[in-house]
């Protein structure tokens, strides 16, 4: 599993240095964000260890709404 892509990077500057650079390895610094996920292993085994991954990852893409929900009666109710 790799994050790859415009802001991936820690240090905004050697990401534009590196996005500056012929090198194909950094190509993906001039695309949007994504997440690259990749399993090498039998059929059965890559499908199982790509939907652990998707799982995982799941957490951080769609929101909390329960969360979301306490923080906004949090506010409703301290006026």
């Amino acid at each position: 599993m790799a994050i790859l892509g415009r802001g991936s990077m820690r240090s905004k500057e050697k990401e534009e240095e590196l996005r500056r650079t012929e090198d194909l390895k950094y190509k993906h610094l001039n695309e949007n964000l994504h997440v690259e996920i990749i399993a090498m292993a039998p059929a059965p085994e890559a499908y199982k260890r790509i939907g652990e991954a998707l799982s995982e990852i799941k957490k951080f893409l769609v929101p909390n709404l329960t969360s979301s929900r306490i923080i906004l009666m949090i506010f409703a109710n301290s006026n």
